[in-house]
């Protein structure tokens, strides 16, 4: 059953601030780690790097991963603290890590930051799947299953049984292959048979394997190699440097075990004593030897590891934690000791290179090639200057004397004193000899310094410090005080006004004519296309003083400084110039890379050379430096960037590609790892947060980041590694940040906020529209009931006063015809009698219209419409107004077809005509009267047309005009409105053709509006 182990991180701790420095023993520049400066526990068993370049350590108390910074530790934890002793580590093709403790636990680890290990073998399961010494994983089950008959079967089973017990005894040749150890004999496994190679190969020697090739050693010697299980060479004594040892190869014996072999992929090292030699097997059957080290400081080794890139050696042991072991290239092998000695002592004073192979010092000369002489005592003293013309003449100067020498460093001639102290000398393009002392410039002419310009007073506390031509008659002179540039052929002098103030030490013309100048206390600046550029500083702020400038063959500008020595491509500084890169980077050499110190010394012409070779050498606090540039490497990081640790409110977090923050959080520490077992120094991390500040800045030193109050929002951190020079040259790693706002800030909130306030908006507004609405239905009310209130009362002043007329009327004529009807004719009776009954008719027929006016003025008011024939209602018109008509002397006519139909309120258009009727017979006089309907299209066109007195525009306006009783005045224009308003209740239209005079011809269109199911009543 598979148990799931949970990954703690037990430790993390920076190691940078008590790395202690290395020490140089044997070639070597040695750092030493133990729990003295970050190391969790001293007892390492094994050493391993993954794929991603992270040192892994198995120790007493579990295992421990290293960047070159900072330590972490990892267990299991189906163990006690501090009781995980891992003493195997081993790796597969795909660079999953396995490791194995003490009492042969299998632990698997994929490398992918999971915060968990799947165990995958122990002693109660006994899987199939093995880790060796070699650091090599081997899955037997085939080996286990492909047996045959029963006897192999069991022969295999405890020869597993064997291997699980001690795991060292198996060598992997590839996933299918494998050799085996079994006491005194050695097997081969070819994926399918079992074969016996030997019956006393396995006892007292030791195996390494190499191309899949099993090498078998005893001794000093190579007793037989083998490939795919076949015997290809004999005996042969190991090649090379002499293996010299009190036992070599001797038994196992735990007491003494003098001869051990480390062997890990195409690597292996065998310690005899404390020498360790690296065994390269070869083609023919050989081993070539070469001694490394002698390794007498340490002790109780307990694994080798070697890292090809940086050329590094690792020694861990048992009880003092473990060793960094680099090859010191600032050292020439092979020089005499006495050289050697005095170049050690040689702190201070100028040098000169001549003939491109000798190096000359006041005290002595000497060539790469480790020839040297010492310089005869020739009283020189305060020297700041070595100059080489191209007469081969040797300038130099005692205080403010100059002296000429030989190529043998003998003077030959002593000048006048100058007036001030010599500290440097340059020659033009036509060998002009010029003399720079604190003070003033001088040319040789005619054997004679003549002085051409005084830049500082006697009592200034300005003075110079260097100069170098610059092509022509070009001169830059470095002062304490800034930069002059000075031109001999019209003696003019001017001031370089972006070093104004700077304090120049060190001028040096590039081979393409372009300058550099170092200064103390503002870093160095770059002359490229026509002006001066203020070089960006390293990361550390180390290159604020630079002493001098060393151009190679390759391209490279070295720059020793008061904290080390940096490189950088002169390609890179013009693309930085140019704005090409927005950054310019350098490679770093200190003390961990092999130098006595870091502090370089300057103020001397020259405090450095350099050979067409690419041999250099400098001034430093502990001697002079001597080293080839070629022989340094460049090593940038090229490990992978990785989370190694996340922090959320103070809570471990599992470390994904896309981090998920809660609303309002609080705090997030990420902690950035690149592993780089190099100078940290050359470890260039950055970082910058898309979403917050495009802005890339320095990842601090221990890595880590503080991310913490972001505001709502997605982010992405993006790290960058600068992998070596050139433009752009960056390996990138990114993860998604994502910080949730508040619910109430989130778009849904907002938004059903916003909705929410928009529908209270709406409803507020609508309340409004409806409280005006409301108000203004009340001020109409109001505005109506006033209005009706006027209009009643008109109506009935009006009434009254229409009724009163021919009621008085009525009343005088029967009071006339009750008082004199006995003397009254019959014809007068009949007379009177006539206009009693028609001023009745008249106040019955005008009460009943008013009446029916009134009711259509009602909002309840409802037609009753029905279909009916038109010509009987014009009949009925017809014999009722015939008498008054006749009265007046007009002739009353009507035409109808007797079939015209019109679906409408009769009794409404009965009304209507019957008032047109009398308004026409009321204003006409011995004429006519028409009434006429006919059909046209949809309609009924009713026409009353009158031959009398017509109508002006005005009255014909006012006969049309809108419904306001305001304008009415008399009871005939009462009538024209009940006309109106009832021709509009039948959806009809008034049209009207008058003229004074003229006549009046008032038509009526009503729509037929004839239902299909409708009959005449």
């Amino acid at each position: 059953m598979f148990i799931r182990f949970l990954f703690f991180i037990l430790l993390s701790l920076a190691v940078i601030p008590v790395l202690s420095q290395p020490d140089v023993v044997d070639g070597y520049s040695v750092q030493h780690f133990t729990d003295e400066n970050g190391l969790p526990q001293n007892s390492i068993n094994d050493l391993l790097f993954d794929k991603d370049g992270y040192l892994w350590l198995a120790t007493q108390v579990g295992l421990v991963r290293f960047n070159g910074s900072a330590f972490k530790l990892f267990y299991p934890d189906d163990k006690p603290l501090l009781e995980s002793n891992v003493v195997y580590l081993g790796k597969n093709d795909e660079g999953v890590i396995y490791f194995q403790t003490v009492d042969r636990n299998l632990y698997r680890y994929a490398g992918n930051n999971s915060q968990f290990l799947s165990p995958v073998n122990s002693p109660a399961t006994q899987r199939p799947l093995l880790l060796n010494a070699q650091k090599q994983v081997f899955d037997f089950t085939r080996f286990l299953q492909d047996a045959r008959p029963a006897g192999e079967t069991l022969r295999r089973r405890s020869l597993f049984q064997q291997l699980f017990a001690h795991p060292e005894n198996f060598f992997v040749a590839d996933s299918d292959r494998v050799y085996l150890i079994d006491e005194d004999s050695l097997y081969y496994y070819d994926g399918s048979l079992l074969h016996l190679l030997s019956a006393s190969e396995g006892r007292a020697a030791q195996c390494l394997l190499y191309d899949r090739r099993l090498y078998v050693l005893h001794h000093d010697s190579v007793t037989a190699v083998y490939d795919n299980g076949n015997k290809i060479h004999g005996p042969a004594r190991i090649e090379g440097d002499k293996i010299e040892g009190k036992a070599i190869m001797r038994d196992p014996d735990p007491a003494v075990y003098a001869a051990r072999l480390f062997s890990c992929g195409r690597m292996n090292h065998l310690l005899v004593d404390h020498r360790l030699y690296r065994l390269s097997p070869e083609p023919n059957g050989h081993i070539r030897a070469k001694l490394l080290v002698n390794l007498d400081f340490i002790s109780n080794i307990s694994s080798i590891e070697y890292n090809s890139g940086l050329d590094l050696l690792l020694i861990s042991t048992d009880t003092e934690g473990f060793y960094f072991l680099r090859r010191n290239h600032f050292r020439i092998s092979g020089w005499p000791v006495e050289m050697q000695h005095q170049l050690s002592r040689h702190l201070f004073g100028p040098m000169a290179l001549h003939d491109d192979r000798e190096i000359f010092t006041d005290k002595f000369i000497f060539t790469p090639a480790g020839a040297w002489s010492p310089v005869q005592r020739s009283g020189l003293t305060g020297q700041h200057c070595l100059f080489i013309d191209k007469k081969e003449t040797i300038w130099t100067a005692r205080n403010d004397t100059p002296w000429k020498l030989t190529t043998a460093m003998v003077p030959v001639a002593t000048m006048p004193p100058l007036d001030a102290g010599i500290v440097d000398y340059a020659e033009d393009d036509n060998g002009s000899l010029y003399c720079l002392t604190k003070r003033s410039l001088w040319r040789l002419e005619s054997g004679i310094f003549r002085r051409l310009y005084t830049s500082a007073s006697q009592d200034s506390q300005r003075h110079n410090e260097a100069m170098a031509f610059a092509g022509g008659h070009r001169l830059y002179i470095g002062t304490t005080n800034g930069l002059i540039g000075y031109d001999p052929a019209i003696n003019e002098a001017y001031v370089i006004p972006e070093l104004s103030g700077a304090h120049v030490r060190a001028i040096h013309r590039c081979r393409d004519g372009s300058i550099l100048v170092g200064t103390y206390g503002e870093g160095y600046y770059y002359f490229f296309n026509g002006r001066f550029y203020r070089m960006p500083m390293d990361k550390n702020g180390f290159l604020i003083t630079a002493h001098c400038f060393l151009e190679d063959r390759r391209g490279y500008i070295w720059i020793p400084c008061n904290k080390g020595l940096f490189k950088v491509p002169k390609a890179d500084m013009e693309a930085w110039c140019k704005g090409e890169n927005d950054q310019l980077f350098y490679y770093y050499y200190g003390r961990q890379d092999g130098l006595q110190t870091n502090e370089f010394n300057g103020g001397f012409n020259a405090c450095g050379v350099i050979t067409s070779e690419g041999f250099v050498s400098l001034l430093s606090m502990k001697g002079m430096v001597c080293f080839y540039t070629d022989s340094l490497q460049t090593d940038f990081p090229h490990g992978a960037i990785d989370m190694a640790d996340l922090e959320i409110d103070g809570k471990s977090a599992p470390r994904t590609d896309t981090i998920g923050l809660s609303a309002g959080y609080n705090s997030l520490v990420l902690a950035i790892s690149s592993p780089y077992l190099g100078n940290r120094n050359n470890l260039y991390l950055q970082y910058h947060l898309s979403g917050f500040n495009d802005e890339w800045k320095q990842l601090p030193e221990d890595g880590t980041l503080n991310l913490s109050r972001l505001a709502p929002g997605n982010y992405t951190l993006r790290v960058r590694q600068v992998n070596g020079f050139g433009k752009n040259n960056y390996q990138y790693r990114q993860w998604s940040i994502v910080v949730p706002p508040y619910f109430y800030r989130t778009t849904w909130f907002l938004s059903l906020v916003g909705l929410v306030v928009l529908v209270l908006l709406i409803l507020l507004v609508q309340l409004r529209i409806k409280l005006v609405e409301k108000k203004q239905k009340l001020q109409h009310s109001e505005q109506a009931l006033l209005k009706t209130n006027r209009q009643r009362e008109k109506l009935i002043s009006l009434v009254i006063h229409d009724l009163r007329s021919p009621l008085r009327f009525l009343t005088t004529l029967a009071g006339d015809l009750h008082d004199n009807q006995a003397s009254l004719s019959t014809e007068d009776v009949k007379d009177r009698t006539y206009w009693i009954k028609k001023g009745a008719q008249d106040v019955y027929h005008f009460s009943e219209d008013f009446l029916l006016w009134v009711t259509s003025q009602k909002d309840n008011f409802n037609l009753r419409n029905q279909l009916f024939f038109v010509r009987p209602l014009l009949q009925e018109v017809y014999d009722f107004y015939l008498e008054q008509v006749l009265q007046k002397g007009n002739r009353l006519t009507y035409e109808a077809d007797e079939q015209l139909q019109l679906y409408s309120d009769p009794h409404l258009v009965l009304t209507i005509i019957r008032n047109l009727t009398d308004n026409a017979n009321k204003y006409t006089s011995q004429g006519e009267i028409r009434i006429t309907a006919r059909q046209e299209r949809d309609d009924v066109l009713i026409l009353v047309a009158d031959t009398g007195l017509g109508m002006s525009p005005q009255q014909a306006a006012a006969f049309m005009g809108e419904s306001n009783l305001d304008n009415v005045k008399s009871g005939s224009q009462l009538g024209h409105q009940f006309i109106v308003d009832l021709t509009r209740r039948l959806n009809g239209t008034l049209f009207v053709e008058t003229g004074e005079k003229t006549g009046t011809t008032v038509t009526l269109r009503i729509p037929i509006g004839l239902p299909a199911d409708a009959t005449v009543s």
